[in-house]
């Protein structure tokens, strides 16, 4: 039996802790998803404004739905950039060198 005291968890079995800690590890969680698109968006090259203003956050269910707030159901967030050019942007092709800005932004955020 695990428990810690300052936040009342109790592990009895595999399935209450996942459930029991949920709280405490969605707000960890979503801070570190709004850290690397924060990131993102000072890293993004600026030329309309386009780009930096899709970076944004979103959060996913189990089944890969998106959710609302509120945290049911919420198991994992996405950081995207939704441009139709975004990708060629962090990757490059042919005729453009890459110019990344995601990647970076994981790297700054230290995941």
């Amino acid at each position: 039996m695990l428990t810690v005291t300052k936040t009342n968890v109790r592990m009895r079995d595999s399935g209450s802790i996942a459930v029991s800690i949920r709280p405490l590890v969605l707000p960890l969680a979503e801070g570190k998803a709004r850290e690397i698109a924060n990131r993102a968006w000072a890293n993004a090259p600026y030329r309309t404004g386009r780009l930096k203003a899709s970076i944004r956050v979103d959060r996913r269910d189990a089944a890969g739905r998106f959710t609302s707030a509120g945290g049911v159901g919420i198991c994992a967030f996405e950081v995207s950039a939704n441009t139709p050019y975004a990708g060629f942007v962090e990757f490059g092709t042919r005729k453009m060198r890459a110019r990344p800005y995601l990647r970076p932004a994981l790297r700054q955020a230290g995941v």
